[in-house]
C-alpha cells in the first residue's frame, strides 16, 4: 500500500521504534493496561491509567488517552483484538475514532498472519474487520494451546452405532447426535452431563442428516426415506410434521438444510426435494441435476429469502438451483481431480463469510466463490490438500472468520486458518476410528465418530465447574 493510500485509509500503524523507549516500555505498558483491565470491571481506572516513558527526561505524567496516536497504536499491538474493542475502545471519544479505523484492523491482520484475508477477494465494507481479527486471533490462541485452553469431553455407551449426523444448538449449549442406530441423543454442553438429557428412536433407518430451524427445533433425514421435523421442550423431543419421499420407488433421503420458509432433501435417487413448511407437506418442487445420489446440501439467502439450492454428489460434480427462477443455474461444476480416470468426489461442505468449501474423498479441500455480484461465481477458486493422511476422506469441513476444521477417515481432526493458503494450527486424533460429522459453533466443536463416541472441545470458559 502506497502511502497517500495510507493517509486516504486514516491511521498509519508504526514498525517497530525506539519511541517510547522501544519495545520492550511498550510491552510493559500493555501488560500493565491488561491487568488493569482484569482486575477492574470499569473503563474509568484505564483511562486515568498514568504512563511513564521509560529514558524520557521529562518526568510528566501522562494518562492513556494522552498519548500520541502512533505510541497508542504500538501499545495495543500487545493486546487482544477482543480487549481493544470491548473496553479499551471504551476508554474515550478519542479511543474510539481511533479503533473504530478499518484500516487498523486490516494492518493488524496482514502483520500477523502475512496471507490474502479473506481468501476470496471482498468489498472492503462488507467485511466486519473487528469480529474477523478477534476471531482470527482467539482461534489461533484457543487451537494452539488447547490443552489449557479447551476442556475435552467424550460421552459413550449410549448409541450403538456410527453417529453419522451431529449438531449444536441454542447456542452451543445443546448438542444433537443422530447414528445409525436409529435413535437421536440431545446432550447438554453446559454441564457435561454423560448421560443425555434423552434418547429417542427417531426413524426406522439410518439418520445421515441434521439441520437447526431454531434454537429447539431442528430436522433430521433418514434412510427410511422420510425428514421430520423435532421440538426440544422442557427435556423431550416430539416429531411435529413428517416429509415423505412420495415416488413410488422412495429412496433414502441423505442430507437436509433448511433456511427461511424452505426446506431441502438430497436423495439416493439423484433427487433434491424442496418442501414449504407452512404448507402442507407435499413437495412444492424435485429436480434432478445430478447422475449418482446427492451427498450434502447448503442454502444461500438473499435479503432473508432463500435464493439457491447448492448440492454435491458422488458423480463428482456440483450444482445450484435458483429457487425464485425455478430452474437448474448452475450443473456438471466438476470437483476434485481433472482426470476422468479418478475416483475423487466431494463428500462435505461449509458454508459461511461469503465462502464456499467442499472436502474430496481424497484429502483435498477446495474453494468456491458463492457470491452473487461475482464473475467466477460457483468457479473453483483454489484447492488444498488437507493434511490429513493421504487419499483419506474429508468427511466433514466447517469454517468461520477464525479458522477451517476437517475430520477425516483417518480419525483425526485438523484445524487451520481461513486464509489463501490455510496454514496449519493443530491436529489431534480423536477416541474413534473414523470422524463421520462434526459442527463448529460458538467456538465449541462438536465430532461424531463411527466407533459410537460423542466428543467435544469446549472453551474452558464456557463449561460449568
Amino acid at each position: 500500500m502506497s502511502n497517500n493510500e495510507k493517509k486516504e485509509e486514516g491511521t498509519s500503524i508504526p514498525e517497530e521504534s525506539t519511541q517510547c523507549g522501544g519495545s520492550q516500555a511498550t510491552a510493559e505498558i500493555a501488560s500493565s493496561i491488561e491487568s488493569e483491565t482484569v482486575s477492574d470491571s470499569g473503563s474509568d481506572n484505564v483511562a486515568e491509567k498514568e504512563v511513564s516513558l521509560k529514558g524520557s527526561e521529562d518526568k510528566t505524567k501522562i494518562t492513556l488517552t494522552d498519548l500520541p496516536t502512533e505510541v497508542f497504536l504500538q501499545i495495543c499491538s500487545y493486546l487482544s483484538a477482543r480487549l481493544l474493542m470491548q473496553t479499551l475502545r471504551l476508554v474515550s471519544k478519542r479511543l474510539n475514532e481511533i479503533l473504530s479505523d478499518d484500516f487498523i484492523w486490516r494492518s493488524r491482520i496482514c502483520k500477523k498472519w502475512g496471507q490474502v484475508y479473506p481468501p476470496i477477494p471482498a468489498d472492503r465494507d462488507s467485511v466486519n474487520w473487528k469480529a474477523a481479527c478477534i476471531n482470527l486471533e482467539e482461534q489461533q490462541e484457543r487451537w494452539s494451546n488447547m490443552q489449557s485452553a479447551m476442556k475435552h469431553i467424550s460421552w459413550r455407551d449410549v448409541h450403538v452405532a456410527s453417529i453419522d449426523a451431529i449438531m449444536l444448538i441454542n447456542r452451543g449449549e445443546l448438542c444433537v447426535s443422530g447414528s445409525r442406530d436409529r435413535n437421536l441423543a440431545v446432550w447438554d454442553v453446559k454441564t457435561c452431563n454423560p448421560r443425555p438429557l434423552t434418547y429417542t428412536e427417531a426413524h426406522k433407518g439410518w439418520i445421515w442428516g441434521l439441520a437447526a430451524k431454531s434454537d429447539s427445533s431442528f430436522y433430521t433425514c433418514s434412510w427410511d426415506c422420510t425428514t421430520k421435523l423435532w421440538t426440544f421442550d422442557e427435556g423431550r423431543l416430539s416429531a411435529s410434521d413428517t416429509f415423505k419421499n412420495e415416488r413410488a420407488a422412495a429412496a433414502a433421503m441423505l442430507c437436509v438444510a433448511c433456511g427461511p420458509n424452505l426446506l431441502a432433501v438430497g436423495t439416493y435417487d439423484k433427487r433434491v426435494i424442496l418442501w414449504d413448511p407452512r404448507c402442507e407437506s407435499k413437495p412444492i418442487h424435485s429436480y434432478s441435476a445430478h447422475r449418482r445420489p446427492v451427498l450434502k446440501l447448503c442454502l444461500l439467502e438473499e435479503s432473508g429469502t432463500t435464493d439457491s439450492v447448492v448440492s454435491i454428489s458422488e458423480d463428482k460434480t456440483l450444482a445450484v438451483w435458483d429457487v425464485r427462477a425455478g430452474k437448474i443455474l448452475k450443473n456438471n461444476v466438476k470437483i476434485g481431480a481433472s482426470d476422468p480416470e479418478s475416483t475423487a468426489f466431494p463428500m462435505s461442505m461449509s458454508l459461511n463469510s461469503n465462502m464456499l468449501y467442499v472436502g474430496d474423498s481424497k484429502n483435498k479441500l477446495h474453494l468456491i466463490d458463492p457470491r452473487k455480484s461475482s464473475p467466477t461465481r460457483f468457479d473453483v477458486i483454489a484447492s488444498y490438500d488437507a493434511g490429513h493422511r493421504d487419499q483419506c476422506k474429508i468427511t466433514a469441513v466447517r469454517h468461520g472468520l477464525g479458522c477451517i476444521i476437517t475430520g477425516s477417515s483417518d480419525g483425526t481432526v485438523r484445524v487451520s486458518t481461513p486464509t489463501h493458503h490455510p496454514e496449519f494450527i493443530t491436529s489431534f486424533t480423536t477416541i474413534g476410528t473414523e470422524v463421520a460429522a462434526l459442527d463448529f459453533q460458538h467456538g465449541i466443536l462438536a465430532v461424531g465418530c463411527t466407533n459410537c463416541a460423542v466428543e467435544l472441545w469446549v472453551p474452558d470458559q464456557e463449561v460449568d465447574a
